[in-house]
């Protein structure tokens, strides 16, 4: 049995990617050029992953800082403690 609480139509990714295909379609069948759309969607995607690379990879150095627990805290300092 399902839960009693249902999602309102297009609240999930899958119905909004629908929704857009079915929205591309359309004005490709009104008679609209969707080629420039979808080349500033293209462009833009590259422009946002570019953007977020610097923070992705410093997000990848502190999760690698805190696996390999290269650093002591302040806390640790007087707990004889030796960290590899």
């Amino acid at each position: 049995m399902l839960n009693s609480y249902h999602f309102p139509p297009g609240s999930g990714l899958v119905s909004w990617l629908v929704m857009a295909a079915g929205a591309l379609m359309a004005m490709h069948v009104v008679g609209v050029n969707i080629q420039p759309l979808l080349t500033v969607g293209g462009v833009s995607g590259i422009v946002v992953a570019l953007a977020a690379q610097s923070v992705m990879a410093n997000m990848v150095s502190g999760a690698n800082l805190v696996r390999n627990r290269k650093y002591a805290h302040k806390s640790s300092r007087n707990n004889n403690r030796k960290f590899k």
